[in-house]
């Protein structure tokens, strides 16, 4: 494990794996062998890399700023934004796929543009529309709203609002209409608290270049 802060409060946790080459340990003759030879010859892509926030409150806006990336008010060192630098330095970074950052879908997802995935219930707002429900009972959940959000973030939820549709966005599962819902791809990204009133840790997930020697695994780490 290898934990550095970046950026100020934000705690966060690489975790890699290590191995040495499995066909040092099989017979010659072995039917395994062109297997792993196969992988050394053909696979694209490493290990998962996990980066964990702690203690980021992401029911105010400068938290969430601290973790985002899409938007302009986003800080310049923010975890999502210093994890894309570092894929751009290929020379001497091992990261190598975008990162998916919880929280940028999560603001996409709430886009009323995006008019498939969060909806409420035009008679209800309190209520949440299922994928099954009818676009005549239902609407965009940020349909309307003041201010509207916006590439500056400006009029996206804060506090018990942003709680009350994480939790949901979390629930929710992706479809076909709908891919940028939270179940499948970051169910289990977040944690919160007891009570579901706080995000107590989350993590951005990447991948690291093929990693074929010992020695790679070694430098990656």
């Amino acid at each position: 494990f290898v934990s550095f802060f970046v950026p100020e409060s934000v705690f966060l946790i690489a975790n890699a794996y290590t191995m040495v080459d499995q066909r040092l340990a099989l017979p010659s003759e072995s039917y395994l062998v062109p297997y792993f030879n196969s992988l050394d010859a053909y696979l694209d892509v490493g290990p998962p890399v996990y980066f964990v926030t702690h203690d980021v409150d992401v029911t105010h806006r400068e938290g969430q700023q601290e973790l985002c990336g899409r938007f302009t008010t986003c800080e310049d060192g923010s975890v999502a934004n210093t994890l894309e630098a570092e894929r751009k330095r290929t020379d001497v970074s091992f990261i190598s796929e975008p990162t998916a950052s919880w929280i940028d879908e999560y603001f996409a997802w709430l886009n009323p543009t995006n008019d498939a995935c969060c909806r409420v219930r035009k008679r209800d707002p309190t209520k949440f529309c299922g994928e099954r429900d009818s676009p005549r009972v239902c609407r965009p959940c940020f349909e309307g709203h003041e201010p509207a959000g916006n590439i500056t973030m400006n009029g996206f939820p804060e506090g018990e609002e942003f709680m009350q549709y994480l939790q949901h966005w979390l629930e929710s599962p992706t479809t076909e209409e709908c891919p940028l819902a939270g179940k499948a791809s970051f169910g289990t990204a977040l944690s919160l608290s007891p009570d579901e009133d706080y995000v107590t840790a989350s993590h951005f997930r990447t991948f690291t270049k093929p990693l074929k020697s010992q020695a790679d695994f070694i430098n990656a780490f």
